[in-house]
């Protein structure tokens, strides 16, 4: 079942990234787009 550990892996890039940026005030964030963005490229 490896497509069950994608949501993990996804995380562990942007979790890494936030602790090592945290000290420095920057704040790191995963934003998944799930669907089409209303455009005239996907009507």
């Amino acid at each position: 079942m490896p497509h069950l550990l994608v949501p993990c892996r996804r995380s562990v890039f942007p979790e890494s990234m936030a602790r090592e940026l945290r000290p420095e005030g920057i704040h790191v964030a995963l934003v998944v787009f799930d669907g089409f963005i209303d455009t005239e490229f996907a009507r």
